[in-house]
């Protein structure tokens, strides 16, 4: 009988366990300590490494540089990887379903050209067939359906839909919330930025 009792309340326990860190993060924003056991398979990386020796950045690499330049924020599922050639020998090249553009540029479903510089290669994480991410870059006006991302704008999207960023974060904290949140931050970030863009531009006429 006490075997018995002791099964049961192992089995509880277990239950509970898998309620707090599977089905209660799958509804809500992760804690910390469950941002830093996913940050095993999702690790962060240093775009500093990109830079030639003795150049200085423009500005940040980080998510809060790539909110500042970039035209918005897309989140997609990659579907194939592309050899590229001729004017985009220096980029790799993904096929990947979108899944939110808040800008309305590109709608949900929508196949899309994703391309990343080589130079990047070891700096961001690689783009898995299957996966998901959000990625912050600017339309290609020259080739239709292609948008180039900056490779210190990535987030990872864990397999409960939460958003884990690829490189620093900056002054901000985007990683463990859901990722329809992070999109929608992010893109009001982006559009503020722009607002003040343009009045300097005004300002300057």
């Amino acid at each position: 009988m006490k075997k018995k009792l002791w099964k049961i309340i192992l089995w509880a326990v277990v239950a509970l366990a898998v309620i707090v860190f599977v089905v209660i993060p799958i509804f809500g924003p992760l804690n910390p300590l469950e941002v830093m056991l996913l940050r095993v398979k999702y690790p962060v990386y240093s775009s500093y490494g990109l830079l030639p020796p003795n150049v200085d950045p423009i500005g940040p690499l980080d998510i809060e540089g790539a909110m500042m330049s970039s035209d918005t924020i897309l989140h997609i599922r990659v579907t194939d990887q592309t050899e590229t050639s001729g004017v985009l020998a220096s980029s790799s090249r993904w096929t990947a379903e979108i899944i939110e553009d808040p800008s309305g540029t590109f709608q949900p479903g929508e196949s899309i050209w994703v391309v990343l510089s080589k130079s990047s290669e070891g700096k961001r994480p690689e783009l898995q067939n299957g996966s998901e991410y959000l990625v912050m870059g600017g339309f290609d006006e020259d080739r239709e359906k292609h948008f180039h991302v900056k490779s210190f704008g990535m987030f990872y999207v864990t397999f409960t839909g939460h958003a884990l960023a690829a490189s620093d974060e900056g002054n901000r904290s985007f990683s463990g919330q859901k990722a329809d949140v992070v999109v929608d931050t992010v893109y009001q970030i982006m559009q503020r930025y722009e607002e003040k863009r343009a009045a300097r531009e005004n300002a300057q006429e």
